[in-house]
């Protein structure tokens, strides 16, 4: 609201639509934030930080070619621009171009240490590639750094499961949803690993929190079908399958569920 009464004064400065982008990303309004960065681009073409924050929204909409675009133009823009970087490396994984997205986790790396984020996002890379104990250090690395990192738990419950150390994934998890119980991709992987343990009830439970807080969340619809599966309940489960698939249809393990 403030951003907007802003523009009523000042309608031509990038910065306002670049910063409501933000709040309406925040909101989950997300068409609208898509829109506003938009707006802000137009104004300024050179703007690189709004080019980075569309294509994290476009990337988190599933939209990762279309991500891959505006990173790219944010770190052409900005060579040092570490932060698009790390976002870029997430776009690339899921366009299965690992090999690209860890170089660019690695040159993130490079500018910034300590940035936990960069090695989180290594993380990410490593378990794509099948790669769970590389991945697990860099998870380490990253809760090092900020011990409070819940996408860091979060990554390291997944490497963990990768390991089949299926108890220590699951606390890991847990303790990810505690420090951020509004975290869908959380309660998501909680809902994998308590399934993984012959706990499908509880699983599901955890799939339907993560669906609340992101109704298109392909992946929890993917795994609540799995969920439904082990309880017998075999048409919900196809009906929480084929919504995956309609979300992303290129989703492998829904079309193998």
């Amino acid at each position: 609201a403030a951003y907007d009464t802003s523009l009523t004064l000042k309608p031509d400065q990038p910065d306002l639509y670049n910063n409501r982008g933000a709040a309406l990303a925040a909101l989950g309004r997300f068409d609208e934030a898509l829109e506003s960065y938009g707006r802000a681009i137009a104004l300024k073409p050179d703007y690189a930080q709004a080019y980075n924050n569309r294509g994290t929204v476009l990337s988190g909409r599933g939209r990762a070619a279309e991500a891959l675009a505006d990173f790219n133009l944010a770190i052409a823009l900005d060579r040092a621009y570490a932060k698009a970087m790390i976002n870029r490396a997430g776009a690339l994984a899921e366009l299965s171009r690992h090999d690209e997205a860890l170089d660019d986790c690695d040159r993130a790396i490079a500018i910034h240490p300590n940035s936990a984020d960069a090695h989180l996002q290594r993380g990410n890379v490593l378990t794509s590639l099948g790669r769970a104990g590389e991945a697990l250090e860099s998870f380490d690395r990253a809760i090092a750094l900020d011990p409070g990192h819940a996408g860091a738990h979060n990554g390291r419950g997944t490497a963990l499961a990768m390991l089949k150390r299926l108890k220590d994934a699951l606390a890991a998890h847990e303790y990810a949803v505690a420090l951020d119980p509004q975290s869908a991709a959380a309660h998501n992987n909680r809902g994998t690993a308590l399934a993984a343990l012959d706990r499908p009830a509880e699983a599901l439970a955890a799939h339907d929190r993560a669906l609340a807080l992101d109704p298109d969340f392909a992946m929890a619809h993917s795994n609540r079908g799995t969920a439904l599966g082990l309880l017998d309940r075999w048409e919900e489960g196809l009906e929480s399958l084929e919504r995956a698939m309609a979300l992303r249809p290129g989703l492998v393990q829904a079309h193998i569920n």
